[in-house]
């Protein structure tokens, strides 16, 4: 079994690497979510730009993170303002309120609104 998690995390490091210029949250089993507000809940790896990813430290960012919650999703976003790069582990939100309230309490710079498709300042 353990095989298999540290080959998914790997895949799924990939995976996010691959969309670090549009941003991407994915669940374990590879879903994205479609609606909601998503929010990093667990900071992972920042780095200061796309060409200095390390997909290794992300997998294992990943591995120490799993989780079966199928709320819990991990994350890449590009801060179009700076060029950093972050990975999280975010979760799905129903309403902004709630949302705004949870990044704001973990000092997040954004939120991403998925059903506009565009980014909250908090």
């Amino acid at each position: 079994m353990r095989h298999i998690e540290v080959e998914k995390s790997r895949m799924l490091a990939n995976a996010l690497y691959s969309l670090c210029n549009e941003g991407a949250s994915l669940s374990w089993n590879f879903e994205s979510p479609t609606s909601g507000y998503m929010v990093s809940k667990v900071a992972g790896p920042v780095f200061e730009s796309v060409s200095a990813v390390c997909t290794s430290e992300v997998k294992r960012f990943i591995e120490a993170n799993l989780t079966t919650n199928k709320n819990t999703y991990f994350g890449v976003w590009t801060d179009k303002e700076t060029g950093k790069v972050y990975f999280d582990q975010s979760v799905r939100v129903s309403d902004l309120i709630e949302a705004k309230d949870i990044a704001g309490s973990l000092k997040q710079i954004a939120i991403y609104d998925l059903n506009q498709g565009k980014e909250i300042r908090i």
